[in-house]
């Protein structure tokens, strides 16, 4: 299973290209944070809970106090912040999904600006 996140800005006139993207790469679940959509129809919903986006905390690696949410493969250390998604994680019996598997740094980093590298978008 494929599951992948881009970030658009804007869904307008960009749903073509999106689904062409999809289906180019075999993407099986596309989470597009942070959209803005003029004039469209509500989306479908389907079984279960999927929640995507950066909520700008970090979890941080390792699974400490949160083994039942996620994985050990996480970037940096967890703030204040990564420790309210856990809880909320937690609470609504999710899983951070991309912090179970292992990937090389330059994939789990999603916000890099000056000496600062974070990992901020989560799957849950």
């Amino acid at each position: 299973m494929i599951v992948a996140t881009l970030n658009v800005g804007t869904m307008t006139g960009r749903g073509m290209e999106i689904v062409d993207l999809i289906e180019h790469k075999n993407i099986n679940t596309m989470c597009v944070p942070e959209t803005k959509c003029k004039g469209e129809k509500e989306l479908p919903v389907t079984e279960g809970i999927w929640i995507g986006g950066d909520p700008n905390g970090q979890v941080g690696m390792g699974n400490e106090n949160a083994e039942d949410c996620m994985g050990e493969h996480g970037y940096g250390t967890r703030n204040e912040e990564g420790s309210h998604i856990v809880a909320m994680t937690q609470a609504f019996r999710l899983a951070m999904v991309n912090t179970y598997y292992t990937k090389k740094d330059q994939q789990l980093i999603t916000y890099s600006g000056g000496n600062d590298r974070t990992q901020i978008d989560y799957t849950l």
